[in-house]
């Protein structure tokens, strides 16, 4: 199955900031815009949101946050999908942001 994965490199992050590199205010537009920038990434990888099967998101107020962050979600990944986990954290990889993803895609997945 040759080239049957692609990888995208480790300097693209689906983060919730802009070309600019401006950081997006609240939870909202935060989760808004690191969805659309996983969208971006998948598309690199030749694949799509219905092929990820994992999700994880890190978030320094989890209580406070996760409805905004989920009800961003849902205008991007199917019900019931994929497997996800919700953390919460106290240090985030820049110390503004208010989330972070992970996400794993597996090509295809979403025709099986």
């Amino acid at each position: 199955m040759k080239d049957a994965a692609r990888k995208v490199s480790p300097e693209d992050i689906a983060v919730g900031v802009d070309a600019e590199g401006q950081l997006e205010s609240g939870m909202t537009a935060h989760a808004r815009l690191a969805f659309e920038n996983l969208v971006n990434l998948l598309a690199v990888a030749c694949t799509k949101m219905t092929d990820v099967v994992e999700l994880a998101g890190f978030h320094t107020d989890l209580r406070g946050d996760i409805a905004n962050f989920v009800a961003v979600k849902a205008t991007f990944i199917p019900k019931d999908l994929p497997a996800q986990s919700a953390v919460g954290d106290t240090l985030l990889v820049y110390s503004k942001l208010l989330a972070e993803m992970r996400a794993v895609a597996v090509v295809g997945s979403a025709s099986r």
